[in-house]
């Protein structure tokens, strides 16, 4: 019989700079598997969906010449409107909960099949322990004889090695292959299974120490290398099965070595400048920058006003100002986090 698979859901929400991601590396090293659902809107949005068709029905066109849904152009409509960003909201959060659920339905199935390998490799070790129970009589006496044998090898073996040396160097006996005891260990990209039980294929991850890091499917878990086995089988990729890749990993370390803690956007209009900063806070939060500076001019001050109403909604904001007058006055907001 199927046996059922209880799994433990947790859905982890807060405001920008909270913690969210610090909280789900710390669950990832503990063997759980991470769903960010920013990723999963972000990939809808880029491929062809009909999240895609059901945005550009409520607010025209909007896809960029990739072919995706451009989030300048679609943040320009909802973030002046509130009715509009309520409408985003309702369509968004259909598509990504649909998205979230299959994703854990198939970690779901990664851990029966899990489990299935394990309870099989438990019921097969206690079938052998009850074999080497009763065979324990078997077991010595082999071992008497093993014992026996090493001793006559044990006095043959300085015959053997002279006649060794009087044979030609050309009819030597050849070494013997090497074994299994120098067999390569396992490493970072290598295809794995459980070594006791389950015909589930993974891909390390990451080794520390006697532990290693594998991924089965959409499932993620903290493993011993000695339970684990190297095979040439490759695992089976699911369609769209992550959209983590070490193409984004390597564009938030270039953006974090780009980042400036001065942002102008004097001369935009105000949706576009509350959008780019909106971006820019983002980034400085997450790369941890303690304090930047707005660069937006006096004018009329509307844009001023704006950014700041704006900046009063973010959480992780501990206080903003007017930069000194010597260094821009009033046409300057200081963001301190």
């Amino acid at each position: 019989a199927e046996e059922k698979v209880t799994m433990l859901n947790l859905g982890i929400t807060g405001p920008t700079g909270a913690g969210k991601t610090t909280l789900l590396r710390e669950v990832e090293k503990l063997g759980g598997g991470v769903i960010d659902c920013d990723t999963v809107y972000h990939g809808l949005l880029k491929g062809e969906s009909a999240l895609q068709l059901s945005l550009e029905r409520e607010f025209g066109p909007l896809r960029d010449e990739a072919g995706a849904i451009d989030r300048k152009k679609l943040g320009a409509v909802v973030f002046q409107d509130p009715l509009a960003l309520e409408a985003l909201n309702a369509i968004t959060h259909k598509y990504i909960n649909a998205a979230v659920s299959q994703r854990i339905a198939q970690a779901r199935e990664e851990a029966r099949k899990i489990l299935e390998g394990s309870n099989a490799a438990i019921e097969r070790t206690i079938r052998e322990i009850r074999s080497a129970q009763a065979e324990r009589e078997q077991t010595l006496e082999a071992r008497r004889e093993l014992e026996r044998q090493k001793k006559q090898l044990s006095q043959d073996n300085g015959r053997d090695e002279r006649l060794k040396r009087r044979l030609p160097k050309s009819k030597q006996a050849p070494a013997a292959p090497k074994t299994e005891s120098a067999k390569k260990a396992i490493e970072p990209g290598d295809s794995v299974v459980l070594a006791d039980g389950g015909g589930t294929v993974g891909t390390v991850e990451s080794v520390s120490g006697r532990k290693a890091v594998v991924v089965f499917g959409q499932f993620r878990t903290t493993v011993e290398l000695s339970r684990l086995k190297a095979t040439i089988k490759k695992p089976t990729v699911a369609r769209s099965e992550s959209y983590i890749s070490a193409a984004t990993g390597e564009e938030s370390r270039r953006r974090q070595l780009e980042f400036s803690t001065e942002i102008d956007v004097r001369g935009m209009r105000a949706d576009e400048a509350v959008q780019a900063v909106m971006y820019y806070i983002d980034d400085a939060v997450q790369f941890n920058a303690g304090r930047v500076r707005i660069l937006h001019g006096t004018g009329t001050g509307a844009l001023r006003q704006y950014i700041r109403r704006y900046l009063d909604s973010v959480g992780a904001v501990r206080t903003y100002h007017d930069e000194d007058v010597r260094f821009g006055g009033a046409g300057i907001t200081v963001v301190e986090f």
